[in-house]
C-alpha cells in the first residue's frame, strides 16, 4: 500500500535534487560508512529487524548494504539473497507488463475496462485502462475498505469483481485520484485475459527471466520459497507475522535487492518498453477538470526543478519497501525491509541516503529581515498553498501555470500535514530578473527552503523549494 502521508509531505513540498554533477572517486567509502551509520540509527530507532538497501548510479551499483536479522529466532541475517515482500512496488512491474501490451496494439489505454473484464457493473462502463493505472477508477479497494466477498470456492477473480460490483464509486471516473489496490488487480485480469496466461507467469516470462531477476517471483498459495525473510510486527516486541499473505496482482511479487538493481538498470534502456513509453508512465495524471495529481502508471511523479522524480512504497503482512529514482541524476534508492507499516520510516531512509549521495547547496543560515512586510506576504502566500487556495494574482502567469494545477492535491495532502512553525530569512540578493530572498521554513516533519523572487511589477516569477531535510 502506498504511503501516502509521508510521500504528500515530501512530493507536495518539492524535494530538491542538486544540480551538477558529482565525482565518486575516493568517495565511496566515506558515503558508505555515513550510509551505514543512517541506517543502523533508523533500524535502532524504527524496530526494524532486518534491512536490505541499494545505491545506483547510471545504473551500476554503488553500494548493496544488508543489515540484521531474516530471521530472529534462527539468527539467519540478512544477505543480498534474501528474499522480500515488496507490496505495492509490485504495481510498477504491473503497469509496465500493460505497456508491453500496448506497444504491441494489444490493448489501448483509453479502452474501456469492461472490454476485457466479465461481468462488471453498469457503473463501470465509462471507466478506461488508464484509470485503473492512474488510481481515478473511483473503484473501493477491496484490500482496505471491508468489502465483503464470498468465502466459497470458486473463481478468485471472479469474486473480487462481484464483491466489487455490489459497492458504490467513490467518483466519477476520471474526477479525482483515490488509491486503490483493486485497479491494479483488475488490470493482472486483463493481462490474463489478453494473454492467455495468468498475469505472473507474463511477467516471469517478459521481465524477470530476461532481466535475470531469478528469485523474484509472484507469490501462490501453498508456494516454496527459498530465502525467505521472516515477516514481523511491533507491538510491544516483535511478533512474527503469521496472517495470509493474500493474493492481489498490485502488491504480491517477492523480490530481492539483488534483483531489484537489475530492474533499475533495466529503465534506464528500452529493453523492456520503448522510452516514448516509460516517459508515459511518469508523467501526472490529469484529472477531468484540467488538475493533475503526482501519479502516473504505478508510480508517483514529480518534476522538482526540471528533474524527474519516480517513486512508490510498499506495506503487507511483515514487510515494508520504498524505491526512489531521480531520473535526472540517474541516482536510485532502494530499502526493503521485514516489518510490517514501517515503510514510512523505509521512505525517510531512502530520502535520507539520496541526500547523502546528491550534492550539497550552499549551507545558508538567518541572516536579519530588514523586509517584514515582504517576508509576512510570503509567509501567507505559503500558508494559502497549504491549503490548496493559492490566488493568480499573486503570481506571473508561467509561474500560476505551473502551480495552479497542484491545487487540489496540495489541499488534499496538507490535510494530513501540520502547518509551518516559523519562518526564517537566509538571503536577500537583486538579480536581473527581480528581487531574489530564500526563507527556511520549519514543519514538524523538517525543514524546507523556498526561493522566491518578484519582478519588476511586484508578481512571483520564481516559487521553488529548493531542499528538504527530514527529521
Amino acid at each position: 500500500m502506498l504511503c501516502r502521508k509521508l510521500f504528500a509531505a515530501i512530493i507536495c513540498l518539492c524535494l530538491l535534487i542538486a544540480h551538477g554533477e558529482w565525482s565518486w572517486a575516493n568517495a565511496e567509502d566515506e558515503l558508505s560508512d555515513r550510509v551505514n551509520l543512517l541506517v543502523n540509527d533508523r533500524m535502532y530507532h524504527e524496530l526494524i529487524p532486518g534491512l536490505a538497501l541499494a545505491v545506483i548510479k547510471d545504473g551500476k551499483i554503488l553500494k548493496l548494504g544488508t543489515y540484521g536479522s531474516a530471521d530472529m529466532e534462527s539468527k539467519i541475517p540478512v544477505t543480498t539473497n534474501t528474499v522480500f515482500r515488496i507490496g505495492s512496488v509490485s504495481k510498477q512491474f504491473v503497469a509496465t507488463a500493460i505497456m508491453m501490451l500496448v506497444e504491441q496494439g494489444r490493448i489501448g489505454l483509453d479502452d474501456l475496462a469492461s472490454k476485457y473484464l466479465d461481468d462488471t457493473p453498469k457503473s463501470w462502463q465509462k471507466i478506461t485502462v488508464r484509470n485503473l493505472l492512474t488510481h481515478t477508477s473511483g473503484i473501493p479497494d477491496f484490500n482496505n475498505e471491508n468489502i465483503r466477498m464470498e468465502t466459497s470456492p470458486g473463481d478468485y477473480d471472479h469474486r473480487v469483481v462481484k464483491a466489487l460490483a455490489k459497492c458504490r464509486l467513490h467518483f466519477a471516473p476520471g474526477d479525482e485520484w483515490r488509491y486503490s489496490n483493486s485497479n491494479y488487480h483488475l488490470l493482472g485480469m486483463i493481462i490474463q485475459k489478453i494473454t492467455g496466461k495468468p498475469y505472473d507467469d507474463f511477467l516471469r516470462d517478459r521481465i524477470f527471466e530476461p532481466l535475470g531477476m531469478t528469485q523474484t517471483t509472484v507469490f501462490k498459495e501453498g508456494g516454496t520459497y527459498p530465502n525467505l525473510a521472516t515477516g514481523y510486527r511491533w507491538h510491544d516486541g516483535f511478533h512474527r507475522t503469521d496472517a495470509p499473505f493474500g493474493i492481489t496482482a498490485g502488491g504480491s511479487i517477492l523480490s530481492t535487492i539483488s534483483d531489484m538493481a537489475k530492474w533499475d538498470a533495466a529503465l534506464y534502456t528500452e529493453h523492456l518498453l520503448k522510452r516514448s513509453s516509460l516517459n508515459q508512465m511518469w508523467t501526472p495524471v490529469r484529472l477531468n477538470d484540467g488538475m493533475t495529481w503526482r501519479y502516473g502508471f504505478g508510480w508517483g511523479v514529480a518534476r522538482i526543478n526540471d528533474h524527474l522524480i519516480v517513486s512508490h512504497s510498499g506495506n503487507v503482512f511483515g514487510f515494508s519497501s520504498s524505491i526512489y529514482r531521480a531520473v535526472d541524476d540517474q541516482l536510485t534508492v532502494i530499502a526493503l525491509d521485514n516489518r510490517f507499516d514501517s515503510n514510512e520510516a523505509a521512505e525517510k531512509l531512502v530520502y535520507k541516503t539520496l541526500q547523502i549521495y546528491l550534492p550539497k547547496g550552499p549551507d545558508y543560515q538567518p541572516i536579519p529581515d530588514n523586509e517584514p512586510k515582504v517576508t509576512e506576504r510570503v509567509r501567507n502566500i505559503n500558508n494559502r498553498q497549504d491549503r490548496g487556495k493559492l490566488k493568480p494574482v499573486d503570481f506571473t502567469p508561467a509561474v500560476w501555470a505551473e502551480l495552479s494545477p497542484w491545487q487540489r492535491q496540495c489541499k488534499d495532502d496538507r490535510k494530513k500535514t501540520d502547518p509551518a512553525l516559523s519562518l526564517f530569512l537566509l538571503e536577500h540578493t537583486n538579480e536581473s530578473n527581480g528581487r531574489s530572498y530564500r526563507y527556511s521554513f520549519q514543519y514538524k516533519f523538517g525543514t524546507i527552503l523556498l526561493h522566491v523572487v518578484f519582478d519588476e511589477h511586484d508578481k512571483i516569477a520564481v516559487w521553488k523549494v529548493e531542499d528538504v531535510d527530514l527529521k
